[in-house]
């Protein structure tokens, strides 16, 4: 009885053992996984900050038209902003302004929705246009003699061409109930918007006080065929090119007063983002090193964890496999069947009670006598 228990205390104690070995290699697996993961996540989130699109390749190149927008579209979904429709204009990682066309119906919703996409995209497309070719400019050190200027200049006429967009589309906006009791909170709550805004742009004089990039190109505004527009002008390395329209759908859907007023804010918004891609790229340029010392760091921490890591499962394994061969040693000495040997052991202990009791018997019938 006693054997039949030990065996199966050692059966019980080597599927413990098993269990515990299948168990922590996976954990040890599961854990080298995590902190590689881990160490990779932490590196790129470091060394790869806003990044200026026209650095990512997947992103539209100078030779693209308009119908070629950049692959991921959501980034210009379409969304309801009271009865028109708006898209939202990425530059340099970031939301840079928001167009819209009119929506004034069920019928004409997949006409404004198609409108709106395709203004976001034909600016993105511009602006990155103008970026690369200030880039290529920078490459073959073509001088700009003057600084940009964030000065409004209403009075600039461009040469005549035709508009990129139907004039029937700048019709004066049907606003809905809500929108107007909106923009009517809005004026009363800010009366003095226009005076402050424009302060603040003629304040904002020269790329000095804007803190702007010394290449950064010139973003004038304008008018062309009667609409206000922003454009790059003519300068060394680029000729001009009209980055967007302003329109009166545009003025409702930023809470402007005019086209001229929203124009200038964007002018604005439009050389900060130029500056900061030019920054950026420049800092990635001189900083390389940095970034590639940051890397490799990364894959040698990498490398050293998975060697120490390899280094303590090696005698874990070693134990592991020892534990193994002793179980197995103990199994092979008791190949014996329990049970047998239970009656092997029981039959003398049986001899040894009756002789016992035969020779108590005969002990007492002699003291008896």
């Amino acid at each position: 009885m006693h054997n039949k228990i030990k065996y199966q205390f050692i059966k019980k104690f080597q599927n413990n053992m098993r269990a515990i070995a299948s168990k922590n290699h996976s954990k040890i697996h599961s854990v080298v996984k995590f902190i590689l993961v881990a160490l990779l996540t932490f590196g790129i989130t470091i060394t790869w900050s806003s990044v200026a699109w026209a650095q990512i390749p997947f992103l539209p190149n100078i030779q693209q038209t308009e119908n070629q927008g950049p692959i991921f579209d959501w980034f210009n979904r379409p969304y309801q902003c009271g009865n028109l429709m708006c898209s939202k204009v990425w530059f340099n990682g970031r939301p840079l302004i928001t167009v819209a066309a009119l929506s004034t119906n069920t019928e004409e919703n997949q006409s404004a929705i198609s409108t709106a996409k395709q203004r976001a995209k034909t600016v993105e497309i511009n602006l990155q246009q103008v970026l690369k070719i200030v880039l290529q400019s920078k490459e073959q050190k073509i001088p700009n003699p003057s600084p940009p200027s964030s000065t409004p200049k209403s009075n600039n006429q461009l040469p005549e061409k035709p508009s990129d967009f139907d004039p029937s589309l700048l019709a004066k906006p049907t606003l809905t109930p809500k929108v107007k009791e909106l923009q009517t909170r809005i004026q009363k709550i800010t009366p003095n918007i226009d005076i402050i805004r424009q302060e603040n742009i003629n304040s904002q004089g020269t790329n000095q006080s804007l803190n702007l990039h010394p290449q950064t190109p010139k973003i004038e505004v304008g008018t062309l065929n009667n609409l206000t527009v922003i454009y790059a002008p003519e300068q060394p390395g680029l000729t001009t090119q009209t980055i967007l329209t302003v329109t009166k759908y545009d003025v409702v859907a930023n809470f402007a007063n005019n086209e001229l007023q929203l124009a200038n804010i964007w002018q604005n918004r439009i050389l900060q983002e130029l500056s900061n891609a030019l920054k950026e790229r420049e800092y990635y340029n001189k900083k390389l090193y940095i970034i590639i010392a940051q890397v490799s760091m990364i894959i040698a921490s990498m490398i050293i964890i998975s060697s120490v890591l390899k280094w303590i499962k090696k005698p874990l394994k070693a134990k592991i496999e020892l534990l193994k061969e002793q179980i197995k040693q103990l199994e092979e000495s008791l190949q014996v069947n329990p049970e047998e040997k239970l009656i092997e052991n029981t039959q003398p202990t049986a001899n040894i009670a009756n002789t016992q009791e035969t020779e108590s018997s005969i002990n007492f019938k002699k003291n008896f006598c």
